[in-house]
């Protein structure tokens, strides 16, 4: 609404809300904050649960170490029989044939699994650090030490070797099972939406403590459950699960919300592609007809392509809850998509066109050739640009999302600045008031103008009720000629600084075309 003609304010009331200051961004908040005694006991919690996954870890590398240099089957599910690892027969006349040492072999899968435990474990040190006292965070960073310390061959090789520590192996894997909840039913803000997800919150706790605690000899013990009915369970509370985080995602998060769950979307999934990728080939390459070397070359090259799968679960969990980079996801996903497929394609053209034409040169000339190479390599030249545009128009149309402030206000930014010579000052400030409220989803906003001395309010939102969260000043050649101030963003974000570079800039835009209106008056 025009406030210009029906209310004016002190120039002392008003010139104090011209020096607000970027502290009150942090009062916007975000998620549900702990204090007191129960931030207390969340820190003890996780300090004590952290001293355990160290402890189990450091414990358990030497354990695998040996079982590896012994060749024997470590990966076991069930810790009865040996999946997962190749076949210590094929490890072994692998290792013969390729001249290669078994303490190299140890040293090189013991590194990969060191690398990638120690990343969950940084990652979860890092938000804990950095943000002990919300909930959300303090959850996620407990689910990532005890994820990474528990969800390992060192892990399940000390329980088989030593089981003693098998109670400490159930207290993590119950904190990264039970909080992995917080995935769906709390994620990103630490709010159960819908509320119904309470009762789902507290049947996927039960649901883990039951698989956890019970001994696996125990013929309730999970395992043991008919196929469909374990599969209907666990089934239902992921189906569930996924569903709160797509009505979230569509119907409640705002755009920085959304930001954050892609980014753990994106993270889970390639941490499930590298899990799958650890185990199936392993089974594969047990039945392949190859030799032993070729099978074990196979091996060392999935292990370090698995793991960094798995390695990217952290950084992008750690990307969402700390806010960091949250807007380049979209170029990440974008460029995902393009070139795996692209490299799958490639790959395929290459192999199909080396026999191909290899088979042509036998039929002329009685004998393979290498101009087969040749004539495939400049195909693959001449055809990946071309195959690259089309798969990049395809995830544009599909998959393009341009959700961030910056991206909305640079249209208008340079609007302003082409054709503001010839807009007035009260369209120029309502559209400022339009464009940024609409760009960070704000509450409310308003600008304030200085007008023959004194500071009026010129354009407010129907709900601003002189509460600003945020105040950007519009100043030209030094002089600060108004104000701009937004209010608390719905999806509960704070402001953040590439915010205020954002808005200031525009702002600076703005400002500029009413130092031109003033002077052509």
């Amino acid at each position: 609404m025009d406030l210009q003609q029906s209310s004016a304010v002190t120039q002392a009331s008003q010139q104090t809300a011209l020096e607000a200051t970027a502290s009150a961004d942090q009062q916007s908040g975000a998620g549900i904050r702990l204090h007191g005694g129960w931030l207390l006991l969340a820190r003890v919690i996780w300090l004590v649960t952290a001293a355990l996954a160290v402890v189990f870890t450091i414990t358990a590398l030497p354990v695998r170490y040996n079982d590896l240099l012994s060749f024997h089957p470590i990966f076991v599910l069930d810790y009865t029989s040996g999946k997962g690892d190749l076949d210590p027969a094929i490890i072994q006349h692998g290792l013969q044939q390729l001249g290669m040492s078994a303490e190299f072999y140890a040293s090189y899968d013991i590194t990969a699994e060191l690398i990638v435990v120690l990343s969950f474990l940084v990652v979860g040190a890092i938000i804990f650090w950095r943000k002990s006292d919300d909930l959300m965070a303090i959850a996620v960073s407990f689910t990532l030490v005890t994820f990474g310390a528990s969800l390992t061959s060192s892990a399940t090789a000390l329980v088989v070797a030593q089981p003693g520590w098998r109670f400490a192996y159930n207290i993590l894997s119950l904190g990264w099972t039970t909080l992995g909840l917080v995935f769906f039913a709390l994620f990103p803000d630490g709010r159960f939406v819908p509320k119904w997800m309470r009762v789902w919150a507290v049947a996927w706790a039960v649901f883990t403590l039951w698989w956890v605690v019970l001994p696996v000899d125990s013929p309730y013990y999970p395992d043991k459950w008919p196929v469909a009915l374990a599969g209907l369970v666990f089934g239902g509370l992921l189906a569930v699960g996924v569903y709160a985080q797509v009505y979230r995602y569509r119907f409640v998060s705002g755009p920085a919300r959304r930001y954050q769950t892609k980014w753990v979307v994106f993270g889970l999934t390639l941490a499930f592609i590298g899990l799958v990728g650890g185990i199936l080939p392993a089974s594969v390459l047990q039945q392949a007809n190859q030799p032993d070397s070729t099978k074990l070359v196979y091996d060392l090259i999935i292990l370090p392509i698995s793991y960094f799968c798995i390695l990217c679960l952290p950084l992008s969990v750690g990307f969402s809850v700390l806010r960091y980079r949250l807007y380049e996801i979209d170029i990440i996903i974008n460029r995902t998509l393009v070139y795996v497929p692209l490299t799958a394609i490639l790959a395929g053209l290459y192999s199909a066109s080396i026999a191909l034409f290899q088979k042509v040169f036998v039929a002329a000339t009685g004998e393979k050739s290498d101009a087969a190479i040749v004539i495939t390599t400049l195909l693959l030249t001449t055809t990946f640009t071309p195959i690259k545009n089309v798969l990049q128009s395809v995830v544009d149309r599909r998959f393009k999302e341009t959700l961030d402030a910056a991206a909305k206000l640079k249209p208008f930014d340079q609007q302003v600045r082409s054709v503001g010579e010839v807009i007035d000052t009260n369209q120029i400030t309502r559209k400022l008031l339009e464009q940024t409220s609409a760009a960070f989803d704000a509450t409310s906003g308003a600008v304030y103008l200085k007008q023959d001395g004194e500071v009026l309010l010129i354009h407010a939102s129907d709900k601003w009720a002189g509460e600003a969260v945020l105040s950007i000043p519009l100043e030209s050649d030094g002089e600060q000629l108004g104000l701009l101030q937004l209010g608390t963003r719905r999806d509960g974000m704070a402001y953040s600084p590439e915010d205020r570079e954002v808005l200031q800039q525009t702002a600076d835009g703005v400002a500029h075309i009413v130092r031109l209106a003033e002077r052509a008056r």
